[in-house]
């Protein structure tokens, strides 16, 4: 049997950090499922949030009842030494989600304010069910012969349901993301512009430019430097800012050269399949407009077959589009059949 006084500081911390990280990948497993309850994930675009219960419960509840299993079964298998103090690994695991999102480039995304309450909440739910019932094993168990609990638990139940339908969602996603994209575009536009003006017009730079900030969300530096590493035992086969595949290791630069003449590649084939243009040969302005959307989703699931990739893409392309008037005058969509030359 394990005590209180037979588990050291330190095996304790190991002990705390480990559920912590539990709780990290737990939860991410679980929202990963959850989309029919309208879990919220991070995104650069607006979305609005149907279930704002569902999301605020998960996040504060979910933690805890974490630990109250965790301790229950400590308990079960006389180790209940290592329930001593066992709410701190809430503490570690919202400073590994933190960590996470700051280390990935996404602190902009993150809604603070939100997040802050959201942690109060659980930091203090922890507490509370640690002084009443993780250090009180007598009381961890649900008393059978209590019905009021149940009573309790449909009223709460009931409640939840209707703040779903109550409560607006988080209305400064639409902003962050704004900010977010802004942020990165003057950061790729001064430390790639050696290569971006290669490009035969904006209406290209801002195609790439889109490429690359979707590329950098999906797979940021700190996932790149691990895949370097990774990539000289075999263990990666994708390098750079634009994760192309190369037999050879790259840096950015040359990840970025091979996107580009992939993108061009693309372009050169959904021309010449003709799927984009709409039956007739006059071109009105809505037409055109028309064939020019279909066009650019045939580049992009050309460049990379997955659907969700090509409208995150065509999202920050619009995005793009609308703060420059000369690349939203520009046309992917030629006068005359035409493509691209080899280059």
């Amino acid at each position: 049997m394990i005590t209180p006084n037979s588990v050291t500081t330190s095996q304790l911390i190991a002990f705390h950090v480990a559920i912590a990280l539990a709780i990290f990948l737990g939860l991410n497993w679980l929202g990963r499922h959850s989309p029919m309850f309208g879990y919220e994930t991070l995104t650069m675009f607006s979305e609005r949030e149907d279930a704002v219960a569902f999301n605020f419960l998960f996040r504060v509840v979910t933690p805890v009842v974490i630990i109250l299993i965790v301790a229950a079964a400590c308990y079960a298998c006389n180790l209940g030494g290592l329930t001593t103090n066992l709410h701190y690994s809430i503490l570690y695991y919202l400073g590994f989600r933190v960590l996470f999102n700051v280390a990935r480039g996404r602190g902009g995304l993150l809604p603070w304010r939100r997040l802050i309450f959201q942690w109060i909440a659980t930091v203090a739910l922890s507490f509370i069910a640690y002084e009443h019932l993780i250090s009180k094993p007598e009381y961890l168990l649900p008393d059978v012969a209590s019905i009021s609990n149940e009573v309790w638990l449909a009223v709460a139940a009931y409640l939840y349901v209707l703040a779903g339908n109550v409560f607006s969602g988080d209305t400064g996603q639409e902003a962050r993301g704004d900010r977010y994209i802004r942020r990165r575009l003057a950061s790729f536009k001064g430390k790639f512009c050696h290569i971006l003006e290669r490009l035969p017009n904006e209406r290209w730079r801002l195609m790439v430019l889109a490429v690359l900030i979707v590329e950098d969300f999906n797979r940021p530096a700190v996932a790149r430097c691990a895949e370097r590493m990774l990539f000289r035992i075999g263990a990666a086969k994708t390098l750079g800012i634009m994760q192309v595949t190369t037999p050879t290791l790259i840096d950015d630069d040359a990840s970025i050269d091979i996107g580009i003449q992939r993108l061009q590649r693309a372009y050169r084939d959904a021309l010449e399949s003709n799927e984009w243009r709409i039956p007739g040969n006059s071109f009105p302005i809505d037409t055109r407009s028309y064939e020019e959307s279909r066009l650019v989703h045939s580049i992009l699931v050309r460049y990379n077959p997955s659907g969700d990739y090509a409208r995150d893409v065509e999202s920050v392309f619009e995005k793009l589009l609308s703060g420059s008037p000369s690349a939203a005058a520009e046309s992917f969509v030629p006068d005359t059949p035409s493509v691209l030359k080899e280059g």
